[in-house]
């Protein structure tokens, strides 16, 4: 199952955890919107050492209000809080900053009637907003990714007809002005969704489910020169009640693709799931499995030695932030945090990203029914924390000032 070559990857992905120094994470913002009890982030997106968090807050399954966090300097605040009107509910799944710092935030709205997709742009790091995409039908945007010098894609699902989702994926090519059709999938029986996707300067990947013979299955679609293609289809149960949730999608170097979900097999434990290809889709296997664990999100740093991946697993009786690394191309993984805040207090982490190769994990903690919202940061060894020299205006532009100080950390 892992028998790729460990030269190749020390090659591609830099040297071995063994040999870089220690880190450790700290906790860099703990939030409560007024008022609410549900405080819960869902992405992370960086750029000119501005680390943006999108999410959702709200006081009962009823309630909600998107949220967009930004850290400048050492300070984090709230520069997007939108509710389209108090009848409304509005929740932001996913966020991706393009190579031009545009910020694109993606997820639904929903009032009595229907909840449909949209996607809300800053052109100024944060200080503005407004809605650039969004459907006529019941939809959510699930995901976002930007292409290096190239189209920035949006892939979830939208209604056509009765209790007919549809697989769809959009891209823009002028900062939000406008969006096209790049790949739409009807369902075999009722849902196909996108929940994941992921790029680099060739290839684009969409991963999420598709209800087949009641069952949801994993499957990962992959576009080349325009032209989108079934990669991967997965369901090592079939004929059962088995489900197979793909999350987050990384792309690395050498056509090395990494997927990650949750796989829960009929009236079994749910597994935390890695998928990965060696050769750009053409073949996969599982590369780490976790018992009663959730894996959330995956990141690749810029300069691609390291990916994170972000979820949470039981320890000691509790739901618990995890954040796992690997070094390797995803061959093999080892847990760089593990955390909560105190005894009885449960903890996820749902989101994890780079500014450059310094990372942070956003989730949420649980506490006598309040649920905060939380970023941690990792810091290494004796590299300078940067949290309090980047306060530069937002009208000066600190090019290249992405951070590199993390890209050796051992954990």
């Amino acid at each position: 199952m892992r028998a790729v070559p460990v030269v190749v990857l020390v090659s591609l992905f830099g040297a071995p955890a063994g040999a870089q120094q220690q880190c450790t994470w700290k906790t860099v913002d703990d939030f409560v919107y007024p008022g609410s009890t549900t405080n819960s982030p869902s992405g992370i997106a960086a750029h000119d050492s501005r680390v943006f968090v999108s999410g959702t807050t709200g006081s009962g399954p009823d309630t909600g209000r998107w949220l967009v966090r930004r850290k400048k300097g050492s300070t984090w605040a709230t520069v997007d809080d939108f509710l389209p009107a108090p009848a409304y509910r509005a929740h932001a799944a996913a966020i991706a900053v393009d190579q031009k710092g545009v910020v694109y935030v993606g997820g639904g709205t929903e009032s009595t009637a229907a909840v449909p997709w949209v996607i809300r742009v800053s052109k100024d790091k944060g200080q503005t907003w407004f809605v650039s995409d969004t459907s006529s039908t019941v939809g959510q945007v699930r995901a976002l990714t930007s292409q290096k010098s190239g189209p920035t894609f949006a892939g979830g699902n939208v209604a056509v007809g009765a209790d007919q989702w549809h697989w769809i994926v959009k891209s823009t090519s002028n900062n939000g002005a406008t969006w096209g059709l790049s790949d739409q999938q009807p369902p075999t029986l009722g849902a196909i969704v996108v929940t994941g996707l992921g790029a680099n300067e060739s290839n684009v990947y969409a991963a999420g489910y598709n209800f087949v013979d009641y069952q949801y299955r994993w499957q990962v679609r992959r576009r080349v020169g325009g032209t989108w293609s079934l990669v991967d289809d997965w369901m090592p149960l079939p004929n059962t009640s088995s489900s197979a949730f793909p999350t987050s999608v990384a792309v690395l170097q050498g056509g090395v693709v990494l997927v990650a979900g949750t796989f829960a097999p009929e009236n079994q434990t749910p597994r935390w799931t890695v998928r990965r290809s060696a050769n750009s889709g053409a073949t996969w296997a599982i590369v780490d499995d976790r018992v009663d664990c959730r894996a959330a999100s995956l990141s690749v740093s810029r300069s691609g030695q390291e990916v994170l991946l972000a979820g949470r697993c039981p320890i000691n009786g509790a739901d618990t932030w995890v954040v796992y690394r690997s070094t390797n191309g995803g061959v093999s993984w080892s847990l760089s945090d593990s955390w909560v805040p105190g005894p009885g207090v449960g903890s996820a982490a749902t989101a994890v990203g780079f500014d450059g190769d310094t990372a942070y994990a956003a989730g949420s903690t649980l506490n006598a029914g309040q649920r905060r919202w939380i970023v941690r940061k990792r810091v290494c060894g004796n590299t300078h924390d940067d949290d309090d020299d980047d306060d530069d205006d937002d009208d000066h532009h600190g090019h290249g000032r992405g951070k590199k100080h993390d890209r050796q950390c051992g954990r």
